[in-house]
């Protein structure tokens, strides 16, 4: 793109960006691989807007909703997603599952996932505005500028999650001259972990007509930053789990 490019995309009723279904124009699509022990769902092309030309703009305004979902935004100048109802940075889950079976008793089963969210870059500054919500989760917002996210009623800017779970089990019988002996072992894990929003920019304005809640996310700026809610200012933890169990037994017949 040469330089000092321009992207509009204005005017529309909706404005969506996501990873499905395959068929919609600009969207990524995600991809589910099946084996005899196992499967796995990820992203196979991602959905991006990008301006790499010198001092390049993104204009993207949508009357009613704008929708990112795992979507991804870099312009070497300002940028600016505006929505006239609400403004959705979402996420797209990956997972992995699988399972290996020795026999009955013996066997092993894992699975995984994790959310991922929107990742938006500009060189100059930035602007996320919509008239009613702008909610976004595990979202990645960057501006080398000024970041500016407004809403007329409420920010919620959230955490996604990660997840990981294992069960194993296995019994093995020995015999000896005059006796045997049958151990027996069960091993279970559950893990869940919390992927943060995190907000940056040289400056950095929020600011809600409502309600402005950040859960295990982060805004950082490198000079001032203001958080302003017309009612209810929360900042809040994400939470996360971790549960294991062990199970050893030991027989002994004859």
């Amino acid at each position: 793109m040469n330089a000092a490019a321009h992207v509009l995309v204005y005017n529309v009723s909706h404005c969506c960006l996501m990873p499905v279904p395959e068929s919609a124009r600009r969207r990524g699509k995600c991809r589910r691989l099946r084996r005899s022990q196992g499967s796995r769902t990820n992203i196979e092309r991602i959905a991006g807007l990008y301006v790499t030309g010198e001092g390049g703009r993104l204009l993207a305004s949508a009357g009613g909703d704008l929708t990112l979902n795992a979507a991804q935004i870099v312009t070497a100048g300002d940028t600016a997603l505006l929505a006239g109802h609400d403004l959705k940075l979402g996420t797209v889950t990956e997972r992995l599952d699988n399972r290996v079976v020795w026999d009955s008793k013996n066997w092993r089963s894992d699975a995984g996932s994790a959310e991922v969210g929107t990742a938006i870059q500009s060189q100059g500054d930035l602007v996320l505005q919509a008239g009613h919500d702008v909610n976004a989760r595990a979202a990645q917002v960057e501006a080398g500028q000024g970041l500016t996210v407004l809403a007329g009623n409420d920010i919620r800017l959230a955490a996604g999650e990660a997840t990981l779970s294992l069960d194993e089990a296995h019994r093995h019988k020995s015999k000896g001259t005059f006796s045997s002996t049958t151990r027996i072992t069960r091993d279970t894990l559950e893990q869940t972990t919390a992927i943060a929003s995190s907000l940056g920019g040289e400056t950095v304005l929020i600011q809600a007509g409502r309600d402005l809640t950040l859960t295990g996310s982060n805004a950082v700026a490198d000079a001032d930053i203001a958080l302003i809610a017309g009612r209810d200012l929360t900042l809040e933890a994400a939470t996360e789990t971790y549960t294991e169990t062990h199970f050893k037994d030991k027989k002994k017949s004859g």
